[in-house]
């Protein structure tokens, strides 16, 4: 018939001290890499939920601009500069011979005086 093991509190285990500072020394090191382990997936966690929220409202704003929707005063304002620059700078391009800008060229003559100086 197998032995029956009592144990109790003024139980008394015999263990070589190398094999108890072994076990403790895993116990302890298995610990702190699980608590490392945690912090760092936790830490990707975050910071792909923080990315993932930046890039809808990224997404939100640039659906949101050409329609109209969720655009201030200010910035439908500057999209008319913005039109209004394009077309004259369109103009000006098409007063250049071969629609290329130089800064020498000028369709107007200068009629000088010493007094005045008058462009036609």
């Amino acid at each position: 018939m197998p032995s029956k093991l009592d144990l109790s509190e003024d139980s008394k285990i015999s263990l070589p001290a190398k094999n108890l500072i072994a076990i403790l020394a895993a116990v302890a090191i298995g610990t702190f890499s699980y608590f490392n382990l945690l912090e760092r997936l936790t830490l990707v966690e975050t910071e792909l939920q923080l990315i993932t929220k930046d890039l809808e409202a990224a997404n939100d704003f640039i659906d949101g601009v050409p329609k109209g929707d969720m655009v201030s005063p200010q910035i439908q304002e500057l999209f008319m500069l913005v039109e209004f620059l394009s077309e004259n700078v369109d103009k000006l391009k098409s007063r250049y011979p071969g629609g290329e800008f130089d800064p020498h060229y000028s369709d107007r003559t200068c009629i000088c005086n010493d007094d005045d100086k008058r462009w036609r």
